[in-house]
């Protein structure tokens, strides 16, 4: 890729004579008169960083990569302070094949020139190239936040996905592409591609045609063409495309392969309609059963409106084929393909159902349906779809899979269980797989015993099997075991050392002592070796922090744990304060005390719910609460968010306008699922942070609801969420100052809720609790009407699951290590606690 010529001067208040027409010269194209004026300059002047720059990026577009890099290093030597500069060489080093040394440079660039939308894209390509999907697409987004008309930007947006073997999501990236450019090939040529691999091989060969109009001629173009020609039955047409695809690449077996199968297929069909005449000469050429060879024709038709773009009469046509009798499937999916095309899902659902009917053994267009009807927020109907091929055939064990795959995801479990055994007793290929997931299944369903018992069946199909053995260490952390949770990672270390997040685990399950700093000297090497892999460097870099905290080497941790965040920051969708403003707001204005008091429920029920900003002690309440007989430990549920999101969807508006009775619906939904997971529970708590968004609503649906809010002071707060890996969705989480607005917003709807109710929340102050614990959980259990109980205060030997990232904290039992932890890091939270005060 080759920057555009209009440099800016660096270092020069003003562009002498002589230097300035060998510029006129550059930019015009003439580099045969630039580069000899640029050297005639620079051996009078020979600092000057303006032309060692500008001679640099000459020779990088005369493929002299080596020349070029040593101008442009020397430039940025004398006057470092050039994002352009530091960009193209990134590009000059690229070419070599360094990608490491370009990717630093890029970098570079974006800090010195932080809306340097090229650098930004350039980084994401980068990324791309190395398959690290997750850095390439946060590069290419921030690009196109700075610049959304760059069109290569969104190619390469649509090609980490295409590259994870996404095409349907690439799709919409490609179109955008061809938005802002118009005469962009190579997005033409991509977009065909993704199509055909969506099923959609008309709409693909018009992308095809327009990216050789736009003057694309290179063989992969001809070759793809020909594919989808053959896919719509376009023998004659596909088989000139492969004549010119070998023309252009003659050694390529593969394409004379293509060649030589198209041309067989050709003269099968010519047989075939011989045949047909010669036993019936006197045919019917009506609509109700045309011959092969005047279908063909009419579809072939069908096929060009299609591909023309003109679908309402390419609809027609297949409508009247569809009713003929004859090959009804290639009628049927060419009218899926064109239903998908023009964006009418609904219709496109009604002729995949049709093609399952159709061929009703098939599990492809079954997969299909079931995909679109989950996107379309339908996935119980794709549920029974899959039921309904398991009818037919009850020995499918793929589609036994899927089907479990889809009743997880809505919360089924008693039938994903079920679905899982099915499809290992009908002989599903790498059974392993199919019991580590079942693993998962129970241990989400909160039954540890025989989730352990999962990954134990995994590992005897195939005792190297990672994926079982990681989780079984992780479910060994969640119950405590910590001795057999890092003997597991030592042991998936030993069978991948590239393992990294074996390695993070492995630090963060254990004090790092003067004793054991190996493991130190194992991460910063981990960190050499890992490259520029995000995915692997952002767990390192938060266990190298957690390490050096550990060691007291307070300034070196957090230098490890800004480098962690930036890698994680770097990788998310930008946190927009005024976003989170409004969202606040917005629950504050809907959800009044007459409000919640004219549309409470009827229902009886008072859960226990305990929330917060994260890494506020929630899981040491919960934890502690766990040991009193008539609690049950819930953990992190997910419950909650989940039927808000099926059902409330967009909240909080979607809420002003329900009825009471389907608020009623929504609380009795939420009680089902409880009792579902925890069947013989008295009371459970539900312990996940963030439902403090939720408190007015849960206040609706439950009057009588227990509701514990922890807080803790605010900067060792900001400090604990910073210092750990969170979810994606954080993505305040990232940068102190982010976290600190975000903690404000929170603390006003918290004075909102107070407002609305305050006499049924119970406020948990961490650094009082651990400071004196029984007075804090006398009062606590005080309103939540249970006796006083002694084993709160052992709550260490409690033998349940852990599920959050406090898993190693509570098991040390009460402390004040972690209070005032902050005057550690005193320098560094300055800006933070001017923000919070």
């Amino acid at each position: 890729m080759n920057p555009d010529i209009g440099l800016r001067p660096s270092g020069v208040s003003r562009i002498p004579a002589d230097l300035q027409q060998a510029i006129d010269a550059h930019k015009a194209g003439d580099l045969d008169t630039a580069a000899p004026l640029y050297r005639q300059y620079l051996a009078r002047d020979p600092s000057n960083p303006t032309a060692l720059q500008l001679l640099g990026l000459l020779h990088s577009q005369c493929g002299e990569y080596e020349t070029a890099i040593t101008y442009m290093q020397e430039s940025l030597r004398r006057f470092p302070q050039q994002a352009e500069v530091a960009n193209n060489l990134g590009i000059a080093l690229a070419q070599l094949g360094r990608t490491n040394e370009a990717l630093e440079r890029y970098r570079q660039a974006v800090t010195l020139e932080p809306r340097y939308s090229l650098a930004w894209r350039n980084i994401g390509l980068c990324q791309l190239q190395r398959q690290n999907f997750e850095p390439a697409q946060a590069a290419l987004k921030r690009c196109l936040e700075i610049n959304a008309g760059d069109a290569a930007a969104w190619l390469g947006l649509a090609n980490t996905w295409k590259r994870q073997d996404k095409p349907e999501k690439a799709i919409a990236y490609l179109q955008r592409a061809i938005e802002v450019r118009p005469d962009y090939a190579a997005a033409y040529h991509n977009l065909g591609v993704c199509l055909r691999l969506t099923g959609q091989s008309g709409q693909a060969i018009e992308h095809y045609q327009t990216a050789l109009r736009l003057g694309l001629k290179r063989p992969e173009l001809y070759q793809n063409l020909g594919n989808a020609l053959v896919d719509m039955g376009e023998f004659e047409p596909a088989i000139e495309a492969y004549r010119e695809a070998i023309a252009r690449d003659p050694d390529s077996p593969e394409l004379k392969q293509l060649l030589t199968a198209a041309e067989e297929k050709k003269q099968r069909r010519v047989e075939k309609s011989l045949e047909q005449e010669c036993l019936d000469p006197d045919i019917d050429n009506s609509w109700s059963g045309l011959p092969d060879p005047e279908f063909a024709q009419l579809l072939r038709h069908a096929r060009g409106l299609h591909a023309a773009g003109r679908l309402e009469e390419a609809e027609q046509l297949y409508r009247r084929l569809e009713h003929t009798g004859a090959e009804r499937e290639t009628v049927l999916r060419s009218l899926m393909e064109l239903y998908l095309a023009a964006r009418r899902p609904e219709v496109a659902v009604e002729v995949l159902t049709a093609l399952t009917r159709e061929v009703p053994d098939t599990l492809y267009y079954f997969g299909r349906l079931a995909v679109l009807l989950e996107g379309l927020g339908r996935a119980e109907e794709a549920i029974t779809h899959y039921q309904r091929l398991l009818e037919r055939q009850p020995d499918y064990a793929a589609a036994w899979f899927n089907l479990a795959l889809l009743c997880k995801k809505q919360r089924r479990y008693a039938e994903a269980r079920t679905a899982y055994e099915n499809a290992v007793r009908h002989g599903i290929d790498n059974v392993q797989e199919v019991y580590s997931n079942m693993g998962v299944l129970y241990s989400e369903m909160r039954q540890g015993e025989k989730s352990m018992a999962m990954y134990r069946r995994a590992l005897e199909v195939d005792a190297d099997y990672i994926p079982a053995i990681f989780n079984l260490a992780g479910l060994y952390e969640e119950s405590g075991k910590r001795q057999e949770a890092l003997d597991l990672y030592q042991r998936i270390l030993a069978l991948d050392p590239t393992h990294w997040e074996s390695l993070a685990r492995l630090v963060q399950a254990q004090k790092i002592t003067p004793e054991n700093h190996q493991l130190l000297e194992t991460l910063k090497s981990s960190i050499e070796s890992a490259g520029r892999d995000g995915n692997a460097l952002e767990p390192l870099y938060f266990a190298l922090g957690k390490a050096l905290d550990d060691l007291g080497r307070y300034d070196e941790a957090f230098t490890a744990y800004r480098t962690a965040n930036g890698i994680s920051r770097s990788r998310r969708a930008p946190y927009r304060r005024d976003v989170t403003e409004q969202a606040f707001g917005r629950l504050i204005e809907l959800f009044s005390a007459d409000w919640i008091e004219q549309n409470k429920t009827d229902s009886p029920a008072a859960p226990i719910f305990i929330c917060g900003m994260f890494r506020s002690g929630s899981t040491l309440i919960e934890q502690i609460l766990a040991r009193h007989p008539a609690i049950t430990p819930g953990g992190e549920l997910d419950i909650l968010p989940w039927l808000v999101a099926q059902r409330l969807s967009p909240f909080p508006d979607a809420v002003m306008n329900s009825s009471r009775q389907k608020l009623a619906a929504l609380s009795d939904g939420y009680l089902a699922a409880l009792r579902d997971l925890f069947p013989d529970a008295l009371s459970v708590t539900d312990k996940r942070p963030d439902n403090f968004l939720f408190l007015g609503l849960i206040k609706c649906l439950f009057p009588r609801a227990r509701i514990i809010y922890t807080r803790r002071q605010p900067l060792d707060n900001c400090l604990s969420i910073y210092f750990q890996q969170l979810g994606g969705n954080l993505n305040y989480a990232t940068d102190l100052a982010d976290t600190a607005h975000y903690y404000r917003q929170h603390d006003g709807l918290i004075t909102h809720w107070q407002r609305c109710f305050s006499r049924d929340i119970f406020t948990v102050d961490y650094d009082e609790l651990v400071a004196g614990p029984e007075p804090v959980l006398r009062g606590l259990l005080e309103v939540l009407n249970l006796p006083w109980d002694m084993d709160c205060l052992r709550f260490r030997d409690a033998d349940n699951l852990v599920k959050t990232a406090s898993v190693w904290q509570v098991r040390e039992g009460l402390h004040r290590h972690s209070s005032g932890r902050w005057r550690h890091y005193a320098v560094a939270v300055e800006n933070l606690k001017t923000i919070l005060e």
